[in-house]
């Protein structure tokens, strides 16, 4: 069975976070539900970070997934390194970076030749730099990973 395109991220990240974890050996448990397409970390210390996949966003699906991680502390939504993803993100920056102070966007692309992902807080981002250069320092930050697309990811994903 061919896995979709959120199937195989959440893989990707749940690979990443324990391969992340083998020398300090923080983590105590990640709950997978594949169907939510969510990772629930729960550390050694009682703190938690909730990771939401959705490899493709768009304007209309925002409220829905903000809403989704609504209730927890820590959380992360995790997208694809695409140029569509990041323009949804820029255009509604102001509302992600309210959204809550823990709140980050991994921005993931396992078949970079470079490096694979790159991470931002909204809130904290907002917070050092200039409003007038966000767009500018999130393409900055996307640049450091090989963007890709939908189309890409679902034909190297088939031919895995």
């Amino acid at each position: 069975m061919i896995p979709r395109p959120a199937e195989y991220l959440a893989e990707w990240m749940l690979r990443f976070l324990k391969n992340k974890d083998l020398i300090f050996r923080r983590i105590d448990d990640i709950d997978h539900d594949r169907e939510k397409n969510t990772l629930a970390v729960s550390m050694k210390d009682g703190t938690s970070q909730f990771y939401l996949i959705e490899p493709f966003i768009d304007d209309s699906s925002l409220d829905s997934l903000l809403d989704k991680m609504k209730d927890q502390e820590a959380c992360s939504l995790v997208i694809y390194n695409t140029k569509e993803n990041l323009d949804v993100v820029t255009k509604n920056w102001d509302r992600l970076a309210r959204f809550r102070r823990d709140f980050s966007i991994s921005f993931i692309n396992p078949f970079s030749r470079t490096e694979k992902r790159w991470v931002v807080y909204p809130a904290t981002h907002s917070l050092v730099t200039d409003e007038s250069k966000i767009k500018q320092s999130l393409k900055v930050l996307f640049s450091n990973v090989e963007p890709t697309n939908q189309k890409d990811i679902e034909k190297i994903i088939k031919s895995n």
